[in-house]
C-alpha cells in the first residue's frame, strides 16, 4: 500500500530538481573557497541562479520539443495542435476564453484557437 499521494510525489520531485543544483554550487563555492583561495561573492551566487533558472527551464523546455517531434516522426504520427498566442503563456488566450465564458454561450468563438 502506497503511503504517499501523487501530489506529494509530485511535489518531492520539484524539491529535489531544485535541491540538486543549489548543492551543487554550494559544494562548488565551498571548495573553490577552501582548496583554491578563490572567494565567489553572494550577489554573484544570487545573479546567476536568478539568470540561470529561466535559461535552463528554456532548455528543458526546447529539448523536450525536440524529443517530441522525433519521436511522433519515428512513429509516424502528428503532434498536436498548440494554441498561438501572443503573450507568454498564452494568458491572452486565458483572458479572452474567460471573457467568453461570461459574456457568450460556452465554445462559442474557439475555432481560431488553432
Amino acid at each position: 500500500m502506497d503511503c504517499l499521494t501523487p501530489g506529494a510525489v509530485f511535489l518531492s520531485r520539484g524539491f529535489l530538481t531544485l535541491l540538486f543544483p543549489c548543492t551543487i554550487i554550494a559544494g562548488a563555492r565551498f571548495i573553490l573557497d577552501k582548496e583554491f583561495g578563490i572567494f565567489i561573492p553572494t550577489w554573484v551566487i544570487v545573479t546567476g541562479t536568478c539568470l540561470g533558472i529561466p535559461i535552463v527551464m528554456l532548455v528543458s523546455v526546447v529539448w523536450d520539443e525536440i524529443h517530441q517531434r522525433r519521436r511522433a516522426a519515428a512513429l509516424g504520427a502528428r503532434l498536436v495542435p498548440r494554441v498561438k498566442g501572443r503573450w507568454i503563456g498564452n494568458i491572452d488566450v486565458l483572458f479572452d476564453q474567460v471573457d467568453k465564458t461570461r459574456n457568450s454561450f460556452l465554445g462559442m468563438g474557439s475555432g481560431h484557437l488553432f
